[in-house]
């Protein structure tokens, strides 16, 4: 998957996951700088394919620093990452990206899953972040939209 790269310019990320009866998870804001790296990647399920075909999904990571302000928000990931039942363990996903106040995408994903979720902690001057990586279930895709 393509790494981001990053230009110096103002990043905001706001991440938002929801689910009827689940409580929702927010993270990032306008002015949190918690949330590093987002990726979206859309995914062709084989590589050997040799013409367009539906097989494809979203794949979406996320990372950041695990700070006060969204400590008690990743303890919530962590639940959802734990969940396997079709009922909490598919969610609604909302990502917005902003550059220096200005709206630069969104992006709305439905029927997400975690796939994988690291928390690393450092030892003492060092960093303590964490990685979210979501994928969307097969065959919809077409869900998914994008607005500028």
């Amino acid at each position: 998957m393509p790494e981001q790269q990053n230009d110096g310019r103002a990043h905001r990320f706001i991440v938002t996951v929801e689910k009827e009866g689940k409580p929702t998870i927010k993270l990032g804001d306008e002015n949190d700088e918690n949330i590093t790296d987002i990726v979206v990647h859309l995914d062709t399920i084989d590589n050997n394919i040799r013409d367009k075909s539906g097989a494809m999904l979203a794949r979406i990571i996320v990372k950041g620093d695990i700070k006060d302000p969204t400590n008690k928000k990743l303890a919530d990931v962590f639940d959802w990452a734990k969940d396997f039942t079709k009922a909490g363990g598919y969610r609604k996903v909302t990502i917005d990206i902003k550059e220096e106040g200005t709206r630069m995408r969104t992006y709305r994903f439905e029927d997400v899953f975690v796939r994988d979720y690291t928390e690393s902690f450092a030892e003492s001057g060092g960093k303590n972040i964490f990685t979210l990586e979501m994928t969307q279930k097969e065959n919809t895709l077409a869900k998914a939209i994008t607005t500028v």
